[in-house]
């Protein structure tokens, strides 16, 4: 799912993990092309 993003241009600002789920998230940020 996050070579998606990156295809559709969001660049990820930070890495986390969520400690609810203990899944990875991810902050990203999308610019318009």
């Amino acid at each position: 799912a996050i070579s998606f993003y990156q295809r559709e241009g969001f660049i990820i600002q930070c890495e986390g993990l969520d400690e609810a789920t203990g899944e990875k998230e991810y902050t990203m940020l999308w610019k318009r092309k």
